[in-house]
């Protein structure tokens, strides 16, 4: 059982022998961030029906990227539930990872490679210098 865990079943323990009033508020957190992971799962579910669904394609890039950010956001909740809010860490390193592939897409989408630097072909059609 992790520390999480037990430190609801002591304050549950503890309001239900009519302990203190923080007692009471950490049961109630501990079932507000279950309640509130439970919504992001929800969201991202419809995000999948987004992704699968989309009729055009920055559609589905848009679902991929909202996905991703509400992983980002499922896994700060999580970490808290579980008690170990060192994880958050990797939800930073996600977010960040997340970032860097959206921007990588669109170069793609919009450039059909991923070698050619952004300021090329910006003067293409004009004469300067």
């Amino acid at each position: 059982m992790s520390a999480a865990m037990m430190n609801i079943a002591f304050a549950a323990t503890e309001a239900a022998a009519g302990g203190s009033k923080i007692a009471g508020k950490m049961v109630a957190m501990g079932y507000f961030n279950l309640g509130v992971a439970f919504l992001i799962l929800v969201s991202m579910a419809l995000m999948l029906g987004r992704l699968i669904g989309g009729p055009t394609l920055y559609d589905r890039l848009l679902a991929v990227n909202s996905f991703g950010t509400k992983t980002v956001l499922f896994l700060c909740v999580f970490c808290f539930v579980i008690g170990r809010p060192d994880g958050l860490d990797i939800a930073i390193l996600y977010a960040l990872m997340n970032f860097i592939g959206t921007i990588a897409v669109l170069k793609f989408f919009n450039y059909r490679a991923l070698g050619i630097p952004i300021n090329d072909g910006l003067f293409a059609d004009e004469d300067v210098l």
